[in-house]
């Protein structure tokens, strides 16, 4: 159900984009860096999408799984 509904799609492709764009290669002489300031700067669209995400989810909700938003509440706090 889940892995199938275009809208979930969409939006998990987004958030999964904004969140890999934080990390740096090879840049700044380090091999990997995790961008805090631009996680920072990026929070009420991340919060946006991810209430976006949680609503879609509790729509199309037949009872059948349950859904346990860990990355909301840690968003909220940078």
């Amino acid at each position: 159900m889940i892995d199938n509904d275009s809208v979930i799609q969409s939006i998990s492709h987004d958030i999964q984009e904004m969140y890999f764009g934080y990390f740096h290669f090879d840049t700044d002489d380090e091999a990997c860096w995790f961008d805090e300031n631009q996680e920072r700067k990026d929070k009420r669209k991340m919060l946006a999408m991810l209430k976006q995400l949680n609503n879609r989810l509790n729509e199309i909700n037949d009872g059948s799984f349950t859904v346990e938003d860990l990355e909301t509440p840690r968003v909220r706090k940078l």
